[in-house]
């Protein structure tokens, strides 16, 4: 991947639109809709989907599985959304919002990460490949509910081989605890998963979600329920590209109704980190100084993206890696000064111009005001797995892939 920084249609960070829309959809933020248009309008739609099945695996499946069959409805062609069916997208972030949420699932991942685990039978089964060896750890593991070793095993030993037979071994278990499970068609709609690009990053955190939740059911915890947000049309037009106006008024040569300078005022509603949760995350920005990129490489940085990169190739502009600008040459029509002329009357955002209100939205300091106690105190919720202290501590900034 790519180790600049990539911005968005209205200059904000990718990685932390990304960061953004996952935490406000957590703390039932209004500002999640806005985040989830800005990664839509800037081009990012495939990468947008990625990012609502690693949250739902992550934080939603256990009490929400229903919700699973929405999002395969919802979430086809690359969010290449019919006309007048933007609002589609706005019903997905609201329908996550509204449901029930833990941090089971988040927390595993990453406490397997810092943790040294002791079991003697996984090495045993990684030098032979013996599955048998495992099979008989892993029935104990599920039978006394030891969730550390339980993520271990599935998410980083397992080898891939043998992933259908944990699961075969899992709907055994739990069918054993009284749920009617039809092992071929738990196997086989996991095999379809296992077909889908979007779940690449999650073919092993489903079966754990899965297990997570066969024993919420068994445990009589109470799921979300199965109800479901519309919201009509003409509510996200607020999110749509503001895009310059470049006629004059009353014919007169003065100046455009609206400059493309005075778009970043206008568009950039809300601070990149207005709760001040990014800090518990590892960031591009530590090692590289995001406010350069922003007054001086703003439009390289923009290139990333294919709403930019479009908006350059559509006026002869190319990318020139090594200075980190962006060059325009001559077409049938205009010499390279026109084609620079024109692209930025339409596009010349002048970030460096902006007040430092306006430039803060995107490169605002981001302060260490929050850990991962607080943040897994505020979200525990009804979760079946509780992270020790001495873990929690531990825990500093996360790497968190999408």
């Amino acid at each position: 991947m790519n180790s600049e920084l990539h911005f968005t249609r209205y200059l904000y960070v990718k990685e932390e639109v990304k960061l953004s829309l996952i935490l406000c959809i957590l703390n039932k933020k209004d500002e999640s809709v806005f985040w989830a248009y800005e990664l839509y309008y800037s081009g990012f739609k495939s990468e947008l989907i990625q990012l609502f099945w690693t949250m739902y695996y992550d934080f939603y499946y256990t009490l929400n599985p229903l919700f699973e069959k929405y999002l395969l409805k919802k979430l086809i062609n690359d969010l290449n959304f019919e006309s007048n069916c933007e609002n589609l997208l706005a019903m997905i972030v609201n329908n996550f919002m509204i449901r029930p949420h833990t941090m089971d699932i988040f927390m595993l991942k990453q406490i397997i990460q810092i943790c040294d685990f002791d079991n003697p039978c996984i090495q045993e089964y990684k030098t032979s490949s013996n599955f048998t060896i495992i099979s008989t750890d892993l029935e104990s593991i599920l039978e006394i509910q030891d969730y550390m070793m339980l993520a271990f095993l599935i998410l980083t030993e397992i080898k891939d081989e043998h992933i259908i037979e944990t699961l075969k071994i899992v709907v055994k278990h739990f069918n054993k605890k009284g749920l009617k499970l039809d092992s071929k068609k738990v196997i086989s709609e996991y095999q379809k998963y296992l077909n889908n690009d979007y779940h690449s990053n999650n073919k092993r955190v489903i079966i754990l979600s899965k297990i997570m939740h066969y024993y919420v059911v068994i445990k009589n915890i109470k799921l979300g329920k199965n109800l479901y947000v519309h919201i009509e049309p003409e509510e996200v037009i607020i999110y749509e590209t503001i895009n310059a106006d470049l006629k004059s008024r009353n014919d007169e040569l003065v100046m455009p109704i609206l400059p493309a300078y005075k778009i970043l005022p206008l568009a950039t509603v809300y601070y990149i980190d207005n709760y001040n949760y990014l800090s518990l995350f590892h960031l591009q920005r530590e090692k590289l100084d995001i406010k350069i990129a922003y007054r001086e490489y703003w439009l390289y940085h923009a290139s990333f993206s294919p709403l930019w990169k479009e908006r350059i190739t559509k006026h002869n502009g190319f990318i020139d890696e090594t200075n980190k600008k962006i060059m325009f040459t001559e077409n049938e029509t205009k010499n390279s000064d026109d084609n620079e002329e024109v692209f930025y009357n339409e596009f010349g955002y002048e970030p460096d111009e902006q007040k430092i209100e306006t430039q803060n939205k995107t490169t605002q300091e981001i302060k260490s005001e929050r850990s991962w106690s607080s943040f897994y105190s505020e979200h525990k919720n009804s979760g079946l797995f509780t992270v020790d202290d001495d873990i929690l501590n531990d825990l500093i900034k996360v790497i968190y892939i999408f």
